[in-house]
């Protein structure tokens, strides 16, 4: 008998740029960012032709068919693909599919194909489709040819993509959170589908910020998400503001001090251009030859705001001056020459390679030179664009800008609190058109202060996915294990968005509640319709947007007075109602589902004692912290702000 079966205890495995569609020639930057969906997103890649074929995958719990795989896949992804195929089949029908290399099975007939196997390559129908797509690194093929189901992609990790869409297709298999998934049960007999799937995600590299998304690799993998790794080239150095892991400062600075800002935060660009620029092409060049999987390398500045103020800077910066672009001027010369000889090397060397060189627009590195009036106005043309201040400020076609930012308003991005980062995109296209973006889903000053960008996050991703993204990287919580305010449902949500940036929000949040909270669906659903009515209030009535530093205007008796909290605690209590009979009858359920409701209250209960600490007695205040404490403890809450422990952020 078929049934559906919502799973909420875990398995255990043994397996474990972004090319714009617009142009750059110097003058293609347009200031205009009111534009429709339709036209940021022009055209995506998600075809799902699925009906029956004649054959059977499953017959009375038994299976015939048997996964193959490329005996020269080695790489943990697509361990993990034929470790997850079995797993789930199994679980689902009670048939374990044996596995086999290419090398140990040559037949092909009734086999379930992954990667690049050799009976996949020696089909002509499969290699002109596979070579006929463009995929990317994370698209993938799910093809029936005869009785046999073949899963094609670029890479192994593309692999395991295809194989979570080919069990959705054969058994309903979803996955939502940390243990928490759905499959049908109890099939005895399964038919083989007629696939005919090209998937391909809408932002090649998904990274996510989150720091419950950083449990295990497994867990990151079924969420769908990328690790930088997955793209960068950056054994040994950190994927951003990594100047001196390139660069360290006790094996360069003795010898080469003028390749180190005046207060050492920072490179210099200017004092010894030559002998600086030589030193990170070489170091540039070592990392890509030592990987030749990964095209991409990261060279991105230190953290803060500040820039080298030494005399030779100040000088180079005055042949460009305007505020917020000067630096940015500085910085493209010198990557402009390194991406030159990277280029040279990657022609001569490697040309079946596309390397690109990524760097940050962030903090000192904000605007690019554009051309400006007598004021020192950028100058838009009668189409709306900017044009580059000389070709010398054009990136080479080997570089991609990373701009970060996109956190001003997370409830409207067509705001015009948002409309310096539009803008500050704009001008970057006059000189690029190869984008990674970095943007941010919290309050970093305080985890507890409810911040409700999920309303927004599809059309912001999809206009990032209009401007050419290929990577995406959403900062959250990440220094928290798990987090308050709908932190595993966010993530959730914006690993589906950015797979496809027009997703359906309210079945996606339909079917996220209720497989992750159970019996306590209705209750928490109920809670989350009004949470977003009362963040829509916020912003529309109070004028109370929510921005990544402005946690000091949240968290007031105007934002949340005080019955207001009570409602939300009260429906908390309807949901901790609801699961209270599993208590007796399944008590490993109840404690999952009592920590993933307790997470939401917390937020609640500290709202409650920062805002309205006079409602309390002294002993009862004291006691309603400590146990506000330990239930973090207990629901895996360990920051309450960014690199701030929960405990010194409550005390």
């Amino acid at each position: 008998m078929k049934k559906l079966s919502v799973k909420i205890v875990g398995i255990l495995l043994c397996a474990v740029c972004a090319l714009s569609l617009l142009g750059c020639n110097g003058g293609g930057g347009s200031a205009d960012y009111q534009k429709s969906p339709a036209e940021y997103a022009p055209g995506t890649t998600h075809i799902y032709n699925v009906s029956d074929s004649a054959y059977r995958l499953v017959s009375g719990g038994t299976s015939d068919y048997t996964i193959v795989y490329p005996a020269s896949a080695t790489d943990t992804d697509m361990a993990l693909a034929v470790s997850e195929l079995r797993t789930f089949v199994e679980e689902g029908t009670g048939a374990m599919l044996p596995a086999r290399t290419d090398a140990q099975h040559t037949g092909t007939e009734k086999i379930i194909s992954l990667g690049a196997t050799a009976q996949m390559s020696g089909s002509q129908t499969l290699t002109a489709k596979l070579q006929g797509t463009d995929l990317g690194a994370n698209g993938f093929i799910v093809y029936t040819l005869g009785d046999s189901v073949y899963i094609m992609g670029n890479t192994s990790c593309a692999v395991l993509w295809g194989v979570y869409e080919f069990l959705y297709r054969e058994l309903n298999y979803s996955y939502y959170a940390e243990n928490c998934y759905s499959l049908d049960t109890g099939v005895r007999d399964l038919t083989l589908k007629q696939f005919d799937i090209t998937d391909v995600p809408d932002i090649q590299y998904r990274v996510t910020g989150n720091g419950d998304d950083m449990i295990d690799r497994v867990h990151l993998r079924r969420m769908r998400y990328n690790v930088y790794a997955d793209a960068y080239n950056a054994e040994g150095i950190g994927f951003a503001h990594n100047y001196y892991d390139f660069l360290p400062r006790d094996t360069y600075y003795a010898q080469h001090p003028k390749w180190y800002s005046t207060d050492g935060t920072q490179l210099c660009f200017t004092r010894d251009f030559e002998g600086l620029k030589n030193e990170v092409v070489k170091l540039i060049i070592e990392k890509l030859a030592a990987d030749p999987t990964k095209n991409y390398i990261p060279f991105m500045h230190n953290d803060g705001g500040l820039w080298c103020q030494c005399s030779s800077c100040q000088a180079d910066r005055s042949l460009y001056d305007s505020e917020g672009a000067n630096n940015t001027a500085v910085l493209i010369r010198f990557m402009n020459a390194v991406a030159r000889e990277v280029k040279a090397w990657n022609q001569e060397e490697c040309p079946e390679r596309d390397i690109k060189i990524v760097f940050f627009s962030y903090g000192a590195i904000s605007m690019p030179p554009v051309v400006m009036d007598e004021n020192k106005v950028p100058v838009v043309d009668e189409n709306g664009n900017y044009t580059a201040y000389s070709d010398e400020y054009i990136l080479e076609d080997n570089l991609v800008v990373q701009v970060c930012g996109f956190g001003n308003d997370v409830c409207d991005i067509h705001s015009t609190n948002s409309e310096s980062d539009y803008q500050r995109i704009a001008r970057w296209r006059a000189v690029c058109d190869q984008f990674f973006f970095w943007c941010y889903s919290t309050t970093f000053s305080n985890y507890m202060i409810p911040f409700n960008c999920v309303e927004t996050r599809g059309e912001l991703y999809e206009f990032m996915y209009g401007q050419g993204a290929e990577l995406i990287f959403d900062n959250a919580q990440y220094g928290t294990a798990y987090s308050s305010d709908f932190g595993t449902f966010k993530s959730y949500i914006y690993s589906q968005m950015m797979w496809n940036v027009r997703g359906d929000l309210d079945q996606l949040i339909e079917n996220f509640f209720n497989n992750y909270y159970g019996e306590a669906a209705p209750a928490m659903k109920k809670m989350y319709s009004e949470y977003r009515s009362y963040m829509k209030y916020l912003y529309e009535v109070k004028n109370l947007g929510y921005y990544i530093h402005g946690a000091a205007q949240y968290a007031t008796a105007e934002a949340w007075p005080y019955q207001r909290i009570q409602g939300f605690l009260s429906c908390i209590d309807e949901a901790f109602a609801s699961i209270e009979p599993l208590q007796s009858s399944d008590p490993d359920r109840y404690e999952t589902l009592h920590t993933r409701i307790l997470r939401e209250e917390i937020t609640y209960r500290y709202l409650e004692l920062y805002i309205y600490p006079g409602t309390f007695s002294t002993e009862a205040y004291s006691a309603a912290m400590n146990q506000l404490l330990l239930d973090c403890y207990t629901a895996g809450i360990t920051e309450g702000a960014e690199n701030v422990s929960i405990a010194e952020f409550l005390s």
